[in-house]
Order: C-alpha cells, then structure tokens, then sequence
C-alpha cells in the first residue's frame, strides 16, 4: 500500500513538474509525499474515533464472525465492561482470541460500573436483564458511552422503552458505507454474513436494507479535516499549500 501510495506521489509530481524538472528535487519531494502518505494511512483511527460505543457480547460475537470487530474497533472507541470481555473471553466463544489480541492491542477498553447505591433511581427492566447487558446499561447511565451496540432482545426493548440511542450489528455495515470507510458491495456482503448468523425479524433487516444516512446520522463518526489531523500529531507537518492540498486529495482518494 506505501509503494502504491509513492507511486502515486511521483505521477502527481510528474503531472505537476512536466518540463525540466531535475530528478534531485523529485526524489526529495517523493521522499517528502511519501512521508506523508504514511502518516495519512496511520492517521486513519484517530479522524473518526469521535464516539464511544458501549458493545456487549452478543454483537461482539457476531461482529468477529462476519470480520468486522477490527474496523468496528477502529471507528468507535469501543468500551465493554469486565463482565461482558469475561463471557467473551473465559468461555471460548468465537472471537475470544480476536478480542484478547483487541485487548492486548489496547483498542478495545474496559471499565466496570459503579457499584449499586440506594441513592439511584429505579429503573424498570434494568436488573431483569442478564449481567453483561446490566453492566453495558450501567456505564450508559453513568455517561462512559454515547450509544449501546447490542443484538440482545430484551436489552434492545429496554433501550427503545428508555431512548436510549442503540445499533445492533446489522447496521455497522450499513454505517461503513455512510462514513465512506467502505463500499456499498462489502456492505452487501457483510450484512449477508450478519443475517446468517444472527437472528433478525423481517422488520429490521428491512430497516437496514432501506434506513437512509439521516436515520443513522447520531452513530457517523465526523469527518476531520485530514490536514487538522497530522498537525494534531505533528505540528510541523504540511507547511505549504501543496501539501496540504495533495493530503486532502490522498485522504479522499483512500477513505
């Protein structure tokens, strides 16, 4: 991909510089927009992770069985409590070593809710549901997280009943193709896998299949400026209007 990316640079340059230009200056600008195609690949986690997603075990699951937990990781900082990381983990379930390597790549966190206090309102429903969900809603009320990611049924009732704002994970798919992460074929793809492994009434797989960006629009991550981005980690980088022209151009070739 880094070769393709310089290789790009050098045709850039060469459609810009196409009289007399000396290979000495060529080669140092290639070296310069080759640096800077790097830094735009490795800056891809930090321009969308603008939202928490509070994720429990069912979707977790499915997610790894369709191959999607590592660019779910990548768009949304993701947090699950002990519990839910423990029913992933402890028993084997499929996508427990993904998750461990998730973990140990420090791009999943996990945080544990406060202990019950008699001081907290009643919540309905709340302690009815089994200790992963419990533990995901817990930390939503205590504002660790701006939405749940859950296939869970009962919990899914309980957010609609509650509103609070939740994605199961036939929709990730659906929001990489809004956030122009990936294309309308993986998305396709994707949500066939999702469908055959988990267990989705006709109403929301027609919710999926039809929901427009509007629908979706709290879960986007924002779209960053590319440029405000490397300078948030490189404050010296981009210093002429070339290069922050040709970032912006690579980003939105790349996305």
């Amino acid at each position: 991909m880094l070769l393709q990316f310089a290789w790009i640079a050098i045709i850039h340059l060469k459609i810009v510089n196409e009289s007399n230009i000396q290979v000495a200056v060529l080669n140092a600008k290639v070296l310069t927009y080759r640096n800077l195609s790097i830094q735009l690949v490795n800056m891809s986690r930090y321009d969308i992770q603008d939202k928490t997603a509070l994720m429990d075990a069912s979707s977790a699951i499915i997610l790894c069985k369709a191959g999607l937990h590592k660019v779910v990781a990548e768009m949304y900082n993701v947090v699950m409590p002990g519990s839910v990381y423990k029913e992933i983990t402890a028993n084997s379930y499929p996508g427990a070593e993904e998750y461990r390597q998730l973990m140990a790549g420090k791009k999943i966190t996990l945080k544990e809710p406060l202990p019950d206090t008699a001081n907290e309102p009643v919540r309905p429903g709340l302690n009815s549901l089994d200790r992963g969900e419990h533990d995901v809603l817990r930390l939503y009320y205590a504002g660790q997280g701006d939405f749940i990611v859950t296939d869970d049924g009962a919990a899914a009732k309980y957010c609609k009943r509650e509103g609070i704002p939740f994605v199961n994970a036939l929709l990730i798919p659906v929001i990489l193709v809004f956030t122009e992460i990936k294309d309308e074929y993986f998305c396709r793809e994707s949500m066939k896998k999702i469908i055959e492994i988990g267990r989705y009434s006709p109403g929301i797989i027609s919710f999926a299949e039809k929901c427009e960006t509007e629908d979706l629009s709290f879960f986007i991550p924002k779209k960053t400026d590319p440029v405000k981005s490397i300078r948030g980690h490189r404050r010296c980088s981009l210093e002429t209007d070339e290069q922050m022209k040709y970032a912006r151009q690579l980003a939105s070739r790349f996305k």
